[in-house]
């Protein structure tokens, strides 16, 4: 069996995926799936991506588009969600920027936003 590259977490009402090593398509789509398979995604208000011990050069944001439409799915569960990218890596920043644009364009009612730190990204959850 092989071993995730990732770890799914909930604490209160904050979900929370960490992704570390060298990350494929199939890796975000599993770890996807598995949270929106989770009972406590439902009473998420914010989510966390963690992408600072991990590199997404193999990702081909364009082949996540099946993630992009399930999220839209799941927001008909999930209405209010804040979703925060935490990456500090340009090549980081610029995949998590692409996918956000990509979900921006299907009109999904998430908030979505890049930070440098997680601290931030709980900081703008505290503002909702």
């Amino acid at each position: 069996m092989q071993e995730s590259n990732y770890t799914l977490s909930f604490d209160g009402d904050i979900g929370r995926i960490r992704y570390f090593g060298q990350i494929h398509n199939e890796d975000i789509k599993k770890a996807h799936s598995e949270l929106r398979d989770h009972v406590s995604f439902f009473q998420c208000k914010g989510l966390i991506i963690d992408l600072l011990d991990c590199n997404l050069e193999k990702v081909n944001v364009p082949g996540l588009l099946s993630v992009n439409v399930t999220d839209l799915g799941a927001s008909l569960s999930v209405m209010s969600l804040r979703v925060a990218f935490v990456a500090n890596s340009d090549l980081n920043m610029k995949r998590t920027s692409d996918f956000i644009i990509k979900s921006m364009k299907l009109m999904s009612p998430w908030e979505w936003r890049q930070f440098q730190s997680e601290e931030n990204a709980l900081e703008w959850f505290e503002e909702a």
